[in-house]
């Protein structure tokens, strides 16, 4: 056994002790004086213990902003995803000491993705557009899958809680056949797998199935979600390329 990314111990299961984050994600908000005056009003947010994903929720209308300040560290892919009954929202992510943009971000409308270029503060603002109505932020740091160098696959166990999903990415190349799924008490864990760039499921991915074998079609990061149930559950995840 030797020590691989983040002190993890890489061997046929990398233990993941109740997912308990590394330091390395570990985030936390921004001294308040860090933020320009006209921010005042923005919600500083973090992640709950052992979560790499957060929704949060609002009503906009018509011009209207909403906005959260979120600690971050350089080198993490945050994803941020808007949606409303209307569909007319648009995000963006600025880093809030320079209130510059992240260089090399992947933005449509109401999803943007980055790789995050400093530790520090981040600007994630919800632009509305249409009628006011109510909205969902979905803000999510996926943990990198530490794939032993020269190894094609990893087995991950642990604890999820209820209401903290957890997601993990690996980049695959085009081309190159996945095999993904998840065991847990009763089933309870429930697994998804997108493309990060494009955000389209993996092709051939049945909704509800926790169990995927697969060619990936672009060059890019995947991420690989779990939603757990109700109560907290033991699950392994084991994710294969070849």
């Amino acid at each position: 056994m030797r020590e691989g990314p983040y002190g993890l111990a890489v061997a046929a299961v990398v233990a993941l002790a109740a997912c308990t984050p590394s330091t390395e994600k570990t985030t936390a908000a921004p001294p308040a004086d860090t933020a320009p005056t006209t921010l005042s009003e923005a919600e500083h947010v973090a992640f709950e213990p052992g979560a790499t994903v957060m929704v949060l929720a609002g009503t906009l209308g018509a011009g209207q902003t909403a906005r959260y300040v979120l600690g971050a560290h350089e080198g993490n892919l945050l994803m941020a995803h808007a949606l409303s009954p209307g569909k007319d929202l648009r995000v963006a992510v600025r880093r809030l000491d320079e209130q510059s943009a992240v260089p090399d971000a992947v933005e449509t409308d109401s999803y943007w993705l980055g790789r995050l270029p400093v530790t520090g503060g981040y600007l994630v603002e919800v632009h509305g557009a249409g009628d006011e109505g109510p909205f969902h932020l979905e803000l999510e740091v996926p943990r990198h899958l530490p794939l032993p160098p020269g190894a094609s696959s990893i087995s991950l166990a642990g604890t999820i809680q209820p209401h903290a999903p957890l997601a993990f990415t690996a980049e695959i190349e085009e081309g190159r056949t996945v095999a993904a799924s998840v065991t847990s008490a009763n089933d309870g864990v429930q697994l998804t797998a997108h493309g990060a760039t494009d955000g389209q499921t993996l092709a051939g991915w049945k909704a509800g199935a926790n169990a995927y074998r697969g060619e990936v079609s672009a060059t890019q990061d995947y991420v690989f979600r779990l939603d757990p149930g109700a109560e907290a559950t033991g699950f392994e995840l084991n994710v294969s390329v070849e």
